[in-house]
């Protein structure tokens, strides 16, 4: 193949993820991107990791620190750079990165670039809810990146070894100070490695040198993911970010209590387990032996931790997936796909023209997130200067990015900060289960809720409240008392 006709196979690979990409672009959903930069501003400013709480008034002077702290830093860098645009191109970034990985896998395992671009358009629904303006994106390729570091150097033989441990500590320890889930890895390195020694145990190959080589990788991973500035505490912070998230955050649900959508492409994982359980069959005796069993140990790893968090399933979806397009390149598979070129030519064009519509509306929305449930940029900055600001939990980091530390909210994403209680007291409050007297309770002084809300039915009707403003998608209200 000659240098050029690989380069546009390259490019067409990842053509599926350019246009994923484009619809991301101005469909800002978590308001964990927001408040995210003004973390990572601090973070700049102070340099320093270890926080105080500027932007809400229910955790004011509270320590805290990220979890993403690099990441927060790279989305300072991005608003600094071009405000909403600046974030666009950085959501861009880490989705076409995403795609070069993957392209990077599917190459591993002998598949070939236009294997890649099949794959982008047909997992691009499954994909969508999932890539976004947040550190997890950055953190899939990361993760299938550490899959094909730890290949390497079960392989490895000689000096090799040693050269092949010091990228892969040297890798985790990037991955842990970009994003703490970084302390997942380790998980997943330990099943890795057990697939891979079950392997050489049934073949009687299972020597010292490869058995030192099998313990390494999952040490060095752990290692790697203490090299941040908490060290041993990470163990504590994940274990806290659980315990907050847990019922709060839908991310963190179990597939019993998520939502139906979410649920059916859990179940869609588990069925694809089928596919990396072949891929590790056939692989057995070839080259790709070792790297089916690095790619089906973190399958096995992965898919009971996408039932008990749902937040794993997209990890679980583009390991599998990778593991789809690698066993077409057998001729069975690859005969029934080519017969049926028509068929899949014609629902590869519906999905890419869909996604290249969408993607080009939203781009004459890039100045704040209108499709999005959030306040306009308007009805945020009427918002009165020392309000004590009532406000929904997805909204705090938008308004926070908009009006920077000088008002402050009452919540936003940093589920850890505030704790599960606070966050379920607000809720209620919002919902009207507590009336006028729950928000004078927490002592808020102004409301910015949905119109939907109970809450917005009892401030209405009483006289110590008066409405100040409102867009389609908030009402603001404002305590008399406070006026």
């Amino acid at each position: 193949m000659t240098r050029r006709l690989r380069a546009f196979d390259n490019a067409l690979a990842l053509l599926p993820f350019a246009a994923l990409a484009l619809v991301r672009l101005g469909h800002f959903v978590e308001g964990d991107t927001f408040w995210g930069v003004r973390a990572g501003q601090q973070i700049v400013a102070e340099h320093s990791v270890h926080l105080h709480d500027v932007l809400s008034w229910t955790r004011a002077g509270q320590p805290w620190h990220p979890n993403e702290w690099g990441y927060d830093a790279a989305l300072w860098f991005a608003y600094r750079l071009d405000g909403m645009i600046g974030l666009q191109l950085l959501v861009a970034a880490t989705i076409v990165l995403l795609g070069v990985v993957v392209l990077v896998a599917v190459r591993a395992f002998r598949g070939g670039a236009r294997d890649v671009f099949w794959l982008g358009l047909f997992a691009s629904p499954l994909l969508l809810g999932w890539v976004s303006a947040r550190a997890q994106t950055f953190s899939y390729s990361m993760q299938l990146l550490e899959l094909l570091l730890l290949a390497r150097l079960f392989l490895a033989e000689g000096r090799a070894v040693w050269r092949w441990a010091a990228v892969l500590l040297g890798f985790q320890v990037v991955w842990v100070n970009v994003h703490e889930a970084a302390l997942s890895g380790a998980v997943v390195a330990v099943g890795s490695a057990v697939v891979r020694g079950v392997t050489l145990l049934r073949r009687n190959e299972l020597a010292g040198g490869s058995t030192a080589r099998l313990v390494l990788g999952p040490v060095l991973v752990l290692v790697g993911s203490l090299c941040g500035p908490f060290g041993w505490r990470v163990f504590a912070d994940s274990e806290r970010t659980r315990s907050e998230s847990a019922g709060a955050i839908i991310e963190w649900k179990s597939i019993v209590t998520t939502t139906a959508g979410v649920r059916a492409e859990v179940v869609a994982g588990l069925v694809l387990l089928i596919a990396v359980a072949a891929l590790w069959r056939r692989e057995r005796g070839t080259s790709q032996e070792c790297l089916a069993d690095v790619w089906f140990g973190a399958a096995l790893v992965l898919a009971p931790a996408a039932v008990v968090a749902v937040r794993f399933v997209a990890l679980l979806m583009l390991v599998e997936l990778v593991a789809v397009v690698a066993l077409v390149r057998s001729g069975r598979l690859r005969t029934f796909v080519a017969s049926r070129q028509l068929l899949l030519n014609g629902g590869a064009s519906v999905v890419a023209v869909a996604l290249v519509i969408i993607g080009v509306r939203q781009l004459t929305l890039s100045g704040e997130p209108t499709t999005s449930d959030f306040p306009s940029v308007r009805l945020v900055k009427a918002i009165p200067p020392g309000c004590l600001l009532l406000n929904e939990y997805n909204d705090g980091g938008w308004i926070s990015l908009l009006r920077g530390p000088g008002l402050g909210v009452s919540q936003d994403g940093r589920n850890v900060l505030y704790g599960r209680k606070l966050i379920f007291r607000e809720g209620a409050v919002l919902a009207g289960r507590h009336g006028v007297a729950g928000v004078n309770r927490l002592g808020a002084t102004c409301v910015l809720a949905a119109p939907s809300d109970g809450l917005v039915r009892e401030l209405a009707t009483d006289p110590g409240w008066t409405l100040a403003d409102r867009d389609a998608r908030r009402v603001l209200f404002l305590s008399r008392s406070s006026l």
